[in-house]
């Protein structure tokens, strides 16, 4: 049974500010850490694909998806209390 890393480049751009533990310096450190065992053949580096709404539907609430979905429309920011309010992540 191989394990499946997803990956792409496009991911060091998340940054949430100075101190929160997702940035970039992180992944790039464990990055650096999965290159060394990449040559296991039970190790697979998958490119992302795109998930449909019925693939986000299995992990959030519609409600949760049509707000994200609204926020992307208007510009706003995001806030860790839809997370809460929304039953989410």
């Amino acid at each position: 049974m191989k394990t499946g890393i997803v990956y792409h480049e496009k991911y060091q751009e998340h940054n949430l500010g100075p101190g929160h533990p997702e940035s970039p310096e992180r992944l790039k450190k464990i990055m650096e850490s999965i290159a060394k065992i990449l040559d296991d053949p039970n190790i697979e580096l998958l490119k992302p694909k795109p998930a449909s709404e019925e693939d986000l539907l299995r992990v959030h609430d519609k409600n949760y998806i049509d707000k994200i979905k609204s926020m992307g429309r208007t510009g706003e920011c995001f806030n860790f209390r839809y997370t809460r309010s929304f039953g989410g992540i």
